[in-house]
């Protein structure tokens, strides 16, 4: 009973691990991609903390809703999805789930990434987005009344996807399939070996 489990669990593995892999190349030509690109501000302030506050800031429903505006995005995408116009709040929510702010490694600038389904709109949100932080009444002022904050780099279209990274996706998915069909296989060799009889001595 127990070489026929391991035989039948070993098969089991090894179409698993083959199916892994197709199924890894199928999704990842099959989801739509998605994206990035980044501008980066200096905020006027070099404290680790203050510029997590500063982070906070720029993904402050002040800022966010105020891009939404701007740029009617609540129609834009809401004819992008096929319905009626969005609501402030709902194209808020989309464009914060697209939204990555991070501080720069080693450095005090603090890097405005956001993802779309076309590069222009990616580069275009991202600018909006750092250009209405250092505008607003968040940002930094310095002796003259003017903000301190410093659009160090604006962000540029990038033609190439962020998402899925297929190159990663399959070379994952061909890695877990053969380690799938490999123990499969050993469990099928081990199976097979152990039905011949042993020769008397």
């Amino acid at each position: 009973m127990r070489r026929v489990l391991s035989l039948g669990f070993g098969i089991l593995l090894s179409l698993a691990g083959g199916g892994v892999a197709l199924m890894t190349v199928f999704t990842v030509f099959m989801l739509p991609p998605r994206y990035a690109s980044t501008a980066r501000v200096a905020p006027g302030v070099t404290d680790s903390t203050a510029i997590t506050t500063e982070i906070q800031k720029i993904q402050s429903k002040s800022i966010l809703e105020q891009v939404v505006t701007n740029l009617n995005l609540a129609k834009r995408w809401g004819e992008k999805f096929k319905e009626d116009e969005l609501s402030l709040g709902v194209a808020y929510l989309l464009l914060k789930k697209d939204l990555e702010i991070r501080r720069g490694r080693s450095t005090h600038i603090i890097e405005i990434k956001v993802e779309s389904d076309s590069p222009e709109e990616a580069s275009e949100l991202a600018n909006r987005i750092s250009e209405a932080y250092r505008e607003s009444a968040l940002a930094l002022k310095g002796p003259d009344g003017k903000s301190s904050v410093q659009i160090i780099e604006k962000a540029q279209p990038n033609p190439r996807p962020a998402r899925p990274n297929k190159p990663r996706a399959i070379g994952i998915g061909f890695a877990v399939g053969a380690i799938l069909a490999i123990i499969g296989l050993w469990l099928i060799v081990g199976a097979i070996r152990s039905t011949k009889p042993v020769p008397p001595r």
